[in-house]
């Protein structure tokens, strides 16, 4: 498609398509990413739109990563990881020591949490990961399953924890 890709361009390159190959535009199942633009040609062209599995967990765990908790928890880890992959000599292993300090036993129990929290999301992605043609019947059970994994508890830990409608 040469035209800019909004979404009435899309529409319009759709129906050309569906028309070309001699689909009815009813009949159309529209599976995009979740550009606006898509979002918008698939409601111009009032195509039943469904929105890519892999590429919405994708997002999610971006937006995980990003809650403002995580990141900085995250960013602590990156920082001594970095340390001791880039020092060489023992004064700096010293200082090492100290900055290791920085990421205290709370912080340590956090971290822990959070890999226990997201393992789920990292089942998900590795089971349609390792899938050639992702189907409903993969794509269903690992659905209910994240569902069912994520619905809030009370004992939830507050960092990997969100009121709803917050993310």
């Amino acid at each position: 498609m040469d035209d800019s890709h909004t979404g009435a361009n899309m529409c319009e390159f759709l129906k050309a398509v569906a028309d070309e190959w001699g689909i009815e535009t009813h009949d159309l199942v529209l599976i995009t990413d979740n550009a606006s633009n898509m979002n918008v040609a698939a409601e111009l062209g009032n195509f039943l739109h469904v929105r890519c599995y892999a590429h919405t967990l994708n997002l999610a765990c971006q937006r995980a990563l990003k809650l403002p908790a995580v990141a900085r928890l995250l960013g602590r880890v990156r920082r001594i990881t970095t340390f001791f992959h880039r020092s060489t000599t023992a004064s700096h292993v010293r200082k090492g020591v100290h900055d290791i300090c920085t990421l205290s036993e709370g912080n340590v129990s956090s971290a822990e949490h959070l890999v226990k929290t997201l393992k789920p999301m990292k089942l998900a992605t590795t089971t349609m990961s390792e899938e050639s043609m992702l189907t409903l019947s993969i794509i269903a059970p690992l659905h209910t399953q994240l569902l069912a994994d994520f619905t809030p508890a009370p004992e939830d830990d507050p960092m990997t924890s969100m009121p709803s409608g917050k993310i």
